[in-house]
């Protein structure tokens, strides 16, 4: 996290407070590890509904904030959007599913942030699950819950995804957060030098998207 200003950040798995972390102004400080064992075990394995397991982050002050997953040395991290930039349709952008180890997945989850979200999901590619591909499919989540859908295989890509929040017939739609991502994935453009870090980025609302872009070279390529 850093900030302008001072502010006092609190972070939650669910509903429950993990730590309360206070920011100076102008310097970047890191929380702790969130838990991997217990009730406030966040992390996300099999395909499915996880209840209560989003990750909250509340500021007293505006501050820029990062989510970063790690382990030996495989690394990924993604800038957290606020709530109040969050949309209601998205669509996953993954890679090509390539890994120098097995059961390594592409992924993408959404994250309810109001009780009684009605999410439905299009998969664009078989899942482990055995959601059917090109056909929504629809989850009631409460605040905090997540969606998790995995590829079916080692090579499968779930580029093309689709998550959109729709009103359910006591409410409108609501805003949620979706993630998308592979682990431990080849990118490389030899062979003989292959990498293994994760992908892991918080997907930009369509809403959000455009229709022209600047962008700039890599240098060398």
């Amino acid at each position: 996290f850093t900030s302008d200003n001072p502010a006092t950040v609190t972070i939650y798995v669910g509903s429950t407070l993990i730590q309360t972390l206070n920011i100076p102004a102008n310097s970047i400080t890191a929380s702790m590890n969130i838990p991997e064992s217990g009730a406030t075990d966040a992390r996300l394995q099999n395909e499915g509904v996880y209840i209560n397991k989003g990750i909250y982050i509340h500021s007293t002050s505006p501050i820029v904030a990062y989510a970063q997953i790690w382990g030996s040395k495989v690394t990924a991290t993604s800038i957290l959007f606020p709530l109040k930039t969050l949309g209601r349709k998205y669509t996953s952008l993954n890679y090509t599913q390539v890994s120098n180890a097995t059961g390594m997945r592409s992924y993408v989850f959404a994250i309810a942030t109001e009780n009684g979200t009605v999410i439905e999901a299009k998969p664009s590619a078989p899942t482990s699950a055995a959601l059917p591909v090109g056909v929504w499919t629809s989850r009631t989540l409460n605040r905090g819950d997540v969606w998790l859908i995995k590829g079916a295989a080692d090579n499968t890509d779930l580029t093309g995804t689709q998550f959109r929040s729709v009103s359910s017939a006591t409410g409108t739609c609501k805003p949620i957060a979706v993630f998308s991502g592979s682990q431990k994935i080849s990118l490389t453009c030899s062979s003989s030098s292959a990498s293994s870090d994760n992908l892991f980025q918080q997907c930009f609302p369509v809403a959000a998207w455009g229709r022209k872009f600047v962008s700039a070279p890599t240098a060398g390529l």
